[in-house]
């Protein structure tokens, strides 16, 4: 299967290792990765007030796993974290949510791919507040039309 960027048999060849370059590491299975980038890069801001939040960021992360992301503050991590979700954009780079790139989706494309694919948990308490907490994880397949598994 080829994606948008060149994966073959579940692979990004821009993830693969590169041996001049001790800075990649190599793919993980194709189908181990939930989501990757690719020189991810975010500057905000221009001339005197420019900061780049995100400098040519490789990462993936693996399916059914959790992942940690430590930094002091201001290094990016929240920003990592939003770019990687589509709830921001990146300046330049590439994010990959499967087999799916979503730098070029339209905004109606990205919400149903966030709904349906990604589940974030954010820092400040971004609920409905007349909902209860199970109401508010329920609300997200509720309205992709979907019903939820009562085992869960």
């Amino acid at each position: 299967m080829t994606g948008s960027h060149g994966h073959r048999d579940g692979r990004c060849e821009d993830c693969l290792p590169v041996e001049a370059d001790a800075t990649r590491r190599p793919a993980l299975a194709g189908d181990d990765i939930a989501a990757h980038t690719v020189q991810l890069t975010k500057v905000n801001g221009s001339g005197g007030t420019r900061v780049v939040a995100l400098d040519s960021v490789d990462v993936q992360f693996q399916q059914g796993s959790f992942t940690v992301e430590m930094g002091p503050s201001g290094s990016g991590k929240s920003t990592l974290m939003h770019c990687v979700a589509g709830l921001d954009s990146p300046t330049s780079g590439r994010i990959v949510i499967g087999d799916t790139e979503i730098g070029p989706l339209k905004d109606k494309q990205l919400t149903q791919l966030g709904r349906d694919r990604i589940g974030f948990v954010f820092q400040a308490f971004n609920a409905v507040p007349t909902l209860t907490a199970e109401e508010n994880i329920l609300l997200p397949p509720a309205i992709a039309g979907r019903k939820h598994d009562p085992d869960w």
